[in-house]
This record gives C-alpha cells, structure tokens and sequence, in this order.
C-alpha cells in the first residue's frame, strides 16, 4: 500500500484540460471529478453520488451543478444536494 501525504497540493491537471464537461482524475487514491461550470470557477469533488454510488463524471454540468447520471441529483461546489428529483 502506497502513503501519501494528505492535506496538501498535488496536481490534477492542466487548466485547458479542464471544461463545461466532467474530468475524472485519480489523485491519491481517490476517484475525483473536475469541471467548471457556468461561473468559470474549477470544482472539484468526490467521484461517486452518495445514493448509489455512480460515478458523477458520467453526468451533466447544469449551470454550476453536477447532476448524478442515475436519479438525476444535482450537487453544488460544495458536494451537497442542491435539487432532488421527484
């Protein structure tokens, strides 16, 4: 098993790499996904909705939202739930 050192910068990527459309990168171990949204701000969060598990990368930028490819969630910058379908 390999150590990293968390809490610190490691690189994920070239800005122009980084669009409208969901990157999925893994950076120490963990499944990240990386977007910009309507803003032009870069977010980056956990690569799996919490529900079931599916990988977000795999979904739409809606604004500055992520929407979940399975049910249809929508999380904000900050990885929370913004809009739950019916």
């Amino acid at each position: 098993m390999t150590n990293f050192i968390k809490n610190t910068w490691y690189t994920a990527g070239w800005s122009s790499e980084i669009g409208a459309k969901p990157a999925h990168r893994k950076i120490i171990g963990e499944h990240v996904v990386l977007y910009r949204g309507e803003s032009g701000n870069l977010i980056a969060l956990e690569d799996k909705c919490p529900h079931r598990f599916a990988p977000l990368h795999k979904g739409k930028i809606i604004g500055d939202l992520i929407e979940c490819p399975y049910h249809g969630l929508r999380f904000g910058d900050n990885g929370k739930v913004c809009l739950q379908p019916l």
